[in-house]
């Protein structure tokens, strides 16, 4: 049956439109470390694979001025770079260490590795470091999820025989990822403990990991990337932690067991990166720290049984999709959208700040169940199916048993699914309280397409749960 689509949104003024940072991702080949004072540049393969660089191009700016030349025409110090190394054969966990005389600037620079000479393209640069100063290609690194812009690392207290060096098991998409100290050119870098099998498997297994070693600890770094050929699951059946989980791969992961999965940081906040794929969380996570949710577009990952907050602070960034299934979390605690889509049909047992993302309750439709408080800024979203007039089958809604604002419903958008026109028995569903006093029927149609009521209508869709007591 032919079922007509219609958008209906809420527009009393106008759109707002931001400007979103794109996911930070690590690059198969990094710029590990800088000797500002020499002249020279080290890289290394941090892939899975075997490269061949030979026709790369590095962009370097001197004097305020990008100055471009191919890799190629670089001089390796074979002294300090992995034996037998080429650009032509640039093996995983390898050292490069080449020349670039004349070409860095002590005071303020960047240096950037590309496949191709298009410079201004996001796709052809490969990797990227800035300091001292605002960049020019900062911005291409920032599209390309591989830097933030304007964020230069501080040479300030450089002195003789320092160098600019990546931290151990970081991956180099920002400055804070580099420090300032005595030169370690040539020595080998530790990177993320990645799943190095196309099969399910143990996280416990230490040969399920390219170290050899199982990341079990508050300072663990580790990567689900593209070894996989098809949908796999990661389980545990005993406690485990980890500051930093990566996903990787289109293919998909599942991380189950009955163990917990504890994320924690020693300093600082620990963080979750999904770069690719859909993804899910069937084992119980535990948010022992702060912890930042990053999602790239397209990409999501779905807590599927519990996820305890554990009185902290979830932050949700890039365009990708958080879905809530079932109990999401029994600690407490709060969700900060910042950007993307917070979805499912699931109870968030602590609150949501809907800063500047989208919260689209359901899944085609649902009810999206929140313990806790609910605030949308202004240049957040909340998203509404309607194809019914029963809650939850019919149409989405957003359960709020905590209080409720301040809100801003400027960008609130209706999409109606099929021919609903008893409006009236629908807005008997809701119970209005805790917006303003906002009270009445939905409007048809045609009158939310004018914006005439639109604070009213969104007031009614969100709705305030009371209990007797």
């Amino acid at each position: 049956m032919y079922c007509e689509r219609k958008r209906i949104a809420l527009l009393p003024v106008c759109w707002a439109l931001a400007v979103l940072v794109g996911s930070l991702v690590q690059a198969e080949i990094t710029i590990s470390e800088i000797d500002l004072a020499n002249d020279q540049v080290e890289i290394v393969n941090a892939g899975t694979t075997t490269e061949d660089i030979s026709s790369w191009w590095r962009c370097n700016r001197v004097n305020g001025l990008p100055f471009y030349s191919t890799l190629s025409s670089a001089t390796i110090d074979v002294g300090f770079s992995t034996s037998g190394t080429s650009y032509a054969s640039f093996a995983p966990g390898d050292i490069l260490l080449f020349d670039s005389t004349g070409l860095l600037t002590d005071a303020n620079g960047e240096f950037a590795l590309y496949n191709t000479n298009s410079f201004g393209s996001a796709t052809a640069m490969e990797d990227y470091i800035l300091w001292g100063a605002n960049g020019i290609r900062d911005f291409v690194a920032q599209n390309a999820g591989i830097w933030i812009d304007n964020d230069e690392i501080d040479v300030s207290g450089l002195v003789a025989g320092d160098t600019i060096q990546l931290g151990l098991g970081l991956p180099g998409d920002q400055a804070s990822d580099y420090f300032i100290g005595p030169s370690t050119l040539g020595v080998a870098q530790s990177f993320a403990p990645t799943w190095n099998v196309d099969s399910s498997g143990d996280w416990n297994d230490p040969n399920n990991w390219s170290s050899g070693t199982v990341p079990n600890s508050a300072d663990a770094v580790l990567v689900l990337g593209g070894v996989i050929s098809s949908r796999r699951t990661v389980f545990t059946d005993s406690s485990v932690t980890a500051l930093s989980i990566t996903f990787d791969d289109a293919n998909g992961y599942v991380i189950a067991g009955q163990g917990d999965v504890h994320l924690a940081a020693n300093v600082g906040e620990a963080n979750v990166n999904v770069i690719t794929g859909q993804h899910d969380f069937q084992a119980p996570a535990i948010l022992d720290s702060n912890t930042t949710l990053d999602l790239a577009s397209g990409s999501s990952l779905e807590f599927v049984n519990r996820l305890n907050l554990n009185g902290n602070t979830l932050t949700k960034t890039g365009d990708g999709t958080l879905v809530v299934s079932n109990t999401l979390n029994t600690g407490g605690g709060t969700i900060l959208n910042n950007s993307g889509v917070l979805a499912g049909s699931g109870t968030v047992g602590g609150s949501v700040e809907n800063t500047t993302g989208t919260v689209a309750p359901g899944n085609s439709p649902g009810v999206l169940t929140i313990e806790g408080n609910y605030t949308q800024g202004s240049a957040a979203t909340l998203a509404i199916e309607i194809a019914g007039t029963a809650a939850g089958t019919g149409h989405d809604q957003l359960d709020v048993n905590g209080a409720s604002g301040p809100h801003d419903w400027t960008t609130a958008d209706f999409d109606l699914d099929g021919d609903v026109t008893d409006f009236n028995s629908l807005a008997n569903n809701f119970v209005p309280g805790g917006y303003g006093g906002s009270t009445g029927q939905i409007p048809e149609p045609t009158t939310i397409v004018l914006g005439m009521l639109g604070l009213v209508v969104v007031g009614m869709f969100v709705r305030g749960k009371r209990r007797s007591g």
